[in-house]
C-alpha cells in the first residue's frame, strides 16, 4: 500500500542520482589506487580522469561528501563507468560506505561491501557495469549526514581476470528520496 509523503504517493517520488568523479576521488592511505590522472584522448581530445586500479593487488578509492536533505536512509546502488588501455576480460568492482552524524566518530567501520562484475569489450571505450545489488551505509543514515564511501577492483578474485589496470572514470550512486526536492 502506497505511503502518502507530503501528500503525494510514495510509489510515484523517483530515485535521485548522485555521481562521483574520478577526480573527486582519494586513494586511500594504506593499499590506494593510483591518483587521478587527467588523459586526452588521441583524436577528438576529449580530456578525462581516471582513478588506476591494479591488476594483481587490492586497492581502494574514497570520496566524502554530504547526502542530499531529501535523501530517505535507505538502501543505496552503484554503477561504475571505466575502462582499460588494453587487455580482455573481466573486473570486479565493490562498493560500501558510512554515514555520520553530529559527534559520531570518525574511525568507523564501512558497511557491508557489495559486488558487480563487468567485461571489457574494447579498449579505451566507455564501460558502464549493471547496478549493483542494494548496500546500506553503516552509521547513523539520514539525509543531510556526511558520507564516506569506499570502492575498489577486487583483483584477489579469481574472477576478476582482466589483465591490466582498470580505470575508473565514476560511479554514479541511487538513491530513495522521502520528498521532491531539498
Amino acid at each position: 500500500m502506497p505511503i502518502l509523503i507530503n501528500g503525494v504517493d510514495s510509489t510515484s517520488i523517483p530515485k535521485r542520482s548522485i555521481f562521483l568523479s574520478a577526480q573527486g576521488g582519494i586513494p586511500t592511505t594504506t593499499a590506494g589506487c593510483a591518483a587521478a590522472t587527467q588523459v586526452e584522448s588521441s583524436s577528438n581530445k576529449v580530456n578525462y580522469y581516471n582513478l588506476a586500479f591494479d591488476k594483481d593487488t587490492v586497492e581502494y578509492a574514497e570520496w566524502n561528501f554530504v547526502m542530499p536533505d531529501n535523501y530517505d536512509g535507505g538502501s543505496i546502488t552503484a554503477r561504475f563507468y571505466w575502462t582499460a588501455a588494453s587487455g580482455s576480460g573481466s573486473v570486479i568492482w565493490r562498493i560500501a560506505g558510512s554515514a555520520f552524524a553530529d559527534s559520531d566518530a570518525i574511525d568507523m567501520a564501512f558497511g557491508t561491501a557489495v559486488s558487480v562484475t563487468d567485461t571489457l569489450l574494447t579498449a579505451l571505450d566507455i564501460h558502464i557495469s549493471s547496478e549493483s545489488s542494494p548496500f546500506t551505509l553503516a552509521g547513523t543514515v539520514a539525509g543531510g549526514e556526511y558520507v564516506a564511501i569506499r570502492a575498489n577492483r577486487f583483483a584477489s578474485d579469481g574472477s576478476d581476470d582482466l589483465s591490466v589496470d582498470a580505470l575508473l572514470l565514476g560511479i554514479k550512486l541511487r538513491y530513495g528520496t522521502n520528498y521532491w526536492s531539498d
